[in-house]
């Protein structure tokens, strides 16, 4: 596909993908959280765009930044996943994905919020 090729080539920055799932421990037969990682460096690539607005009557602007992931289509992020880009400037940072993926032909698209107090 010629347009899956032109996509994959916006693709320049990594992430690996890690899942939270439920866990039976052997010794105390309960359950627990545990982390796994379910993708390792697939391509990807972040967007960012901010919006600017206005609270009436406060005379300041605040400013949303809306992040964006972008994968090809037969990546899966399960809500709750926590996401880790490395950009191909070196830039690191690390999200947490929230909502449904909007899918398409050639690509996924997953809103993203910046990972706070991650242990």
């Amino acid at each position: 596909m010629r347009n899956q090729k032109a996509v994959n080539s916006l693709f320049e920055d990594t992430c690996t993908v890690y899942e939270q799932t439920d866990t039976a421990d052997e010794m105390t037969h309960r359950t627990k959280k545990t982390v796994r990682e379910v993708y390792t460096d697939i391509p990807c690539r972040l967007s960012f765009s901010s919006i600017a607005q206005s609270a009436e009557g406060s005379g300041n602007d605040t400013v949303t930044q809306s992040v964006k992931l972008f994968t090809a289509p037969d990546v899966r992020i399960r809500p709750g996943s926590r996401v880790h880009v490395v950009r191909a400037t070196g830039a690191v940072s690390d999200w947490k994905r929230s909502g449904i993926p909007a899918s398409y032909q050639t690509h996924c698209e997953y809103m993203l919020e910046p990972l706070e107090d991650y242990a």
